[in-house]
């Protein structure tokens, strides 16, 4: 009558052979199987385990559903997320009215991003590629005072990051109407911040542009 199990599948698992042995102290003679399971592992296990549905799998089942449970918008939420989704979470905090640095408690993180990983992780990918490698981080680009914003970021290295706070001194000097000056300077005079003057001028802009041209208060970059 056991044999009729041969080949009959419970869960993942299907029995391929049915034997006896003594098991325990008292060496009281216990049916097991051998049964293969779905993900190609062989499990010996008790009869009774398996028809009770007690065991359904070799364990590879157990792991399928942790991970599962470890997991967040497709991402491992420990020691295997991958880069994206840790920058996601960090830019989140970062940019927390209450967050850990006060320079960026003013910052904002755009909206669909914050509420959404994948829009955030799809922007990246589809604009900007992948990461270029592990000393590349994402920078805030024309405006380095700006917001985390579409067209306002980018993968830099730590050179291009620190050629970027450079160019944006407010000390960083210019002619403008044949006259030696600074941003800063020019940034009073004419009432436009001196990161928008200077991300104009990076962008190829005429001086005369950057600093005689209003702002247009509806764009994410003026």
């Amino acid at each position: 009558m056991e044999n009729n199990y041969i080949n009959k599948k419970y869960g993942k698992l299907t029995i391929k052979e049915i034997f006896k042995k003594p098991q325990g102290a008292k060496q009281k003679i216990a049916t097991y199987v051998s049964a293969l399971c779905d993900c190609g592992n062989t499990k010996t296990i008790y009869l009774y385990h398996i028809l009770s549905g007690g065991t359904q799998s070799c364990g590879c089942h157990r792991y399928e559903v942790l991970n599962r449970n470890k997991t967040k918008h497709g991402y491992r939420k420990r020691e295997q997320r991958e880069y994206l989704y840790d920058l996601w979470l960090n830019i989140k905090n970062r940019c927390r009215p209450n967050g850990p640095k006060p320079q960026y408690r003013n910052i904002k993180f755009f909206a669909a991003w914050a509420k959404d990983f994948s829009a955030f992780k799809n922007y990246l990918i589809d604009n900007l590629g992948e990461r270029p490698s592990k000393k590349h981080s994402l920078d805030r680009y024309p405006i380095l005072e700006g917001d985390y914003v579409p067209e306002n970021v980018r993968w830099a290295d730590k050179n291009e990051q620190a050629n970027n706070r450079k160019q944006r001194s407010p000390n960083r000097e210019i002619y403008y109407k044949g006259v030696l000056t600074t941003i800063n300077q020019l940034s009073r005079m004419s009432g436009i911040n001196y990161q928008t003057i200077a991300s104009r001028i990076d962008r190829g802009w005429s001086i005369e542009q950057a600093i005689e041209t209003p702002i247009n208060k509806n764009a994410l970059i003026p």
